[in-house]
């Protein structure tokens, strides 16, 4: 059985939400354990989750890039209508 889930920084988080925090006191981690399955993935499904992911994070940065491109250019205009 592959851990990839229980390996990823998501899988991490949905198992520190439901074991840390505020209102861990008020969860039911022995129902949460009890029912929590980790599925089994191939070298190929890990691949493509990869490659996706990867996408994702490159379009993320590229509309972070954009954006400061943009603030640099208004802040730009402001400076040099204030001039």
């Amino acid at each position: 059985m592959s851990l990839v889930i229980l390996q990823s920084k998501y899988g991490k988080r949905i198992v520190d939400r439901y074991t840390y925090g505020a209102t861990n006191k008020h969860l039911n981690i022995k129902g949460f354990v009890e029912n929590f399955v980790v599925p089994e993935f191939n070298q190929n499904e890990i691949n493509r989750v990869s490659k996706l992911t990867e996408e994702a994070i490159r379009q993320r940065m590229e509309s972070k890039q954009k954006l400061k491109e943009a603030k640099d250019f208004v802040e730009s205009l402001i400076k040099k209508t204030n001039s």
